[in-house]
């Protein structure tokens, strides 16, 4: 295998544990902000960026809400 491949198998697991342990959150919990928490967390774990905010869609308002910046 070369250093590539090995690097993008271990990105992909850390992209799969990730989405495991929101999957555990969100069955454990009762509160929508919690599961946004547990998300964001979640998406900070594998992506580098220094930033970054989880918006969600309003259909009332037809507006993005910043829930975890």
């Amino acid at each position: 295998m070369t250093t590539e491949l090995v690097a993008e198998l271990q990105r992909r697991a850390a992209r799969l544990a990730a989405v495991a342990t929101v999957q555990q959150a969100i069955s454990a919990t009762i509160s929508l902000k919690e599961a946004y928490r547990e998300i964001y967390k979640a998406v900070a774990s594998v992506v580098d960026a220094p930033c970054f905010a989880l918006v969600i869609a309003d259909p009332a308002s037809e507006k993005f809400e910043a829930h975890c910046i």
